[in-house]
């Protein structure tokens, strides 16, 4: 198992990364943007859920995080469905919106994740929460503009502080009139009402659910 691990072959990921894959409910055929995708957990999930015929695109504007996610992307034999883009959002060539999903797994707080790294409760400021809040405002507002029409676009963050989660897609909604909330209705072989609120958000914590604390919104561009 640590072989595997070490060789990038196998990727582990906590249990709520992991539904957040599931939660996009990625088309069989398309492309797929990660506008956020860091070392590329959700990016190769999201290949292997997607299936042959999508092509998932990960922006990410830091290069060794994007030479990692390029070796593991080979080890774990996707790299054919994913196209590797060195670059911030905001200055991605392809302005268009054509994109049938689009993921921002945004920059947060990360105190989601203090029941594995306790410390986080002692390095974070409430500078650092109304910082992040600003960044992932400008990227979800930035995103929205790579959606086609009827395509989704799904915005997650690991932290269970309302002003990362809830407070960004009720901001977004208002400033954005042409998307609307998608709750999940495909089958996926999860039972989603054990963890999505009224709204069908993404919603989980430690003491519910046994895993890092996660929120996630789906939104649709209207036709």
């Amino acid at each position: 198992l640590m072989a595997a691990i070490r060789q990038h072959r196998l990727v582990i990921q906590d249990l709520g990364s992991q539904l957040i894959g599931h939660y996009c409910t990625p088309p069989k055929a398309g492309r797929i943007l990660d506008a956020c995708a860091g070392l590329g957990g959700k990016t190769l999930h999201l290949a292997q859920l997607a299936g042959p015929d999508a092509t998932v695109v990960a922006v990410e504007p830091h290069q060794s995080k994007l030479d990692q996610l390029r070796e593991t992307s080979a080890q774990t034999h996707l790299e054919q469905r994913i196209e590797l883009i060195h670059s911030e959002l905001a200055e991605l060539d392809d302005e268009a919106p054509n994109f049938d999903l689009v993921l921002v797994d945004a920059p947060c707080s990360g105190l989601g994740v203090i029941r594995r790294h306790p410390e986080t409760r002692w390095r974070r400021t409430i500078k650092d929460v109304e910082d992040r809040a600003k960044l992932q405002r400008k990227l979800l507002a930035e995103a929205a503009t790579r959606v086609r029409p009827g395509g989704l676009l799904i915005y997650g963050v690991c932290s269970f502080i309302p002003r990362e989660g809830p407070d960004q897609i009720t901001y977004f909604l208002e400033a954005h009139p042409q998307f609307e909330r998608a709750p999940i209705h495909e089958k996926t072989g999860i039972d989603w009402s054990r963890f999505t609120d009224d709204h069908g958000d993404l919603m989980l914590n430690p003491a519910d659910h046994d895993t890092d604390a996660f929120y996630a919104a789906r939104l649709r561009r209207k036709q």
